[in-house]
């Protein structure tokens, strides 16, 4: 009974998008993935202003986003800790049935602020939207550490493979020989961990604070190893 089972074994592992065989190679894929709990954070915030004038709208925000930039750091937020993420200025347009016409300009000027210190994230948050900012776009949290264990994940990952490689080996009755090649591969499932808020005009400035929760970053790596077999 023992040659049916192996049979089955092998199948199973070779239906597995991890396991691919070509001529005396064999292909596994290895996925681990760590948790971290956030250490910082970012967040996008900015200004934008409808005028007659374009160059009145460009004041007007650049007036706010000066008062934002400068509470951020009376806030402990270091300079190279702040920077611009977009700035835009386009036509705003009256529509009819016979034509469009510019009524105005709106300029959109935001922001990226990193916040190292979550304890004071909600005091940062509430503090840069009443000095102006009048767009709050999302809070992205991130991890000092990501790197490091990012790494971690990779070593569990290839052990991973390993692991498969020596299953399908016996499975299959061939023999592994040297390893010949490491793949690292691309993963899209690194999301930091996100909380989404309304535009700052429709908040509660005093109650975003609260409310955020940072939860876990899941950090994952993927790899292929390739062996030789006969």
């Amino acid at each position: 009974m023992k040659k049916p089972i192996a049979i089955a074994l092998f199948l199973c592992l070779l239906a597995s998008p991890a396991f691919a065989m070509a001529a005396n190679t064999l292909r596994t894929e290895g996925t681990a993935t760590l948790s971290v709990v956030p250490d910082q954070a970012i967040l996008a915030v900015g200004c934008a202003v409808e005028n007659a004038e374009a160059s009145a709208a460009q004041r007007q925000v650049g007036e706010a986003i000066a008062s934002v930039t400068e509470v951020a750091r009376q806030m402990g937020i270091e300079e190279a800790d702040i920077s611009t993420a977009s700035f835009n200025i386009y036509p705003v347009y009256n529509y009819s049935e016979s034509e469009s016409m510019v009524r105005g300009y709106r300029v959109e000027h935001m922001l990226t602020i990193a916040v190292k210190d979550l304890d004071t994230l909600g005091d940062v948050m509430n503090a840069v939207l009443k000095a102006g900012a009048n767009q709050a776009y999302g809070i992205t949290f991130a991890c000092s550490r990501e790197k490091d264990v990012y790494l971690q994940a990779m070593a569990l990952a290839v052990a991973n493979a390993a692991a498969k490689a020596d299953a399908l080996a016996i499975a299959s009755g061939v023999w592994l020989g040297a390893l010949e090649q490491i793949n690292e591969m691309p993963n899209t499932n690194n999301y930091p961990t996100q909380a989404r808020a309304q535009k700052a005009e429709m908040a509660d400035a005093g109650s975003i604070g609260g409310s955020i929760m940072k939860g876990e970053m899941m950090i994952t790596a993927t790899v292929e190893l390739v062996y030789a077999i006969r």
